[in-house]
């Protein structure tokens, strides 16, 4: 009987990211967490690509919010505003002070 061999490439790549867990990768993979740390001090890999990947990140997201595109146009304070004084319709009538919305039955009062 064979058993699958963990894609190592793979686990070098989340590992020298940085992004994830030890037990997280190791769990993704169905690789013991010592197994990794072994296999990473033997070959030598190195966790210091996480500022690098943030850093990426922070830049392509700068970029996606920056850029005039097919995105649409960001909603302005007086827009909000706006739309949001104009009454809705309610599904349901509107309750005076003091009265309750529910489902269930009336309440009965108790008779002395």
């Amino acid at each position: 009987m064979t058993t699958k061999q963990p894609d190592w490439e793979a686990i070098e790549r989340a590992y020298r990211a940085g992004l994830l867990s030890l037990r997280a990768i190791a769990s993704e993979h169905g690789v013991a967490h010592n197994t990794i740390m072994k296999r990473a001090e033997k070959e030598g890999w190195q966790r210091d690509l996480t500022s690098k990947v943030r850093s990426a990140v922070k830049d392509k997201v700068t970029r996606a919010v920056t850029t005039d595109g097919d995105q649409k146009k960001l909603v302005t304070d007086a827009e909000i505003i706006e739309e949001a004084s104009w009454p809705r319709p309610t599904a349901t009538p509107a309750l005076s002070s003091g009265q309750r919305c529910s489902t269930s039955p009336p309440r009965r009062a108790w008779k002395r």
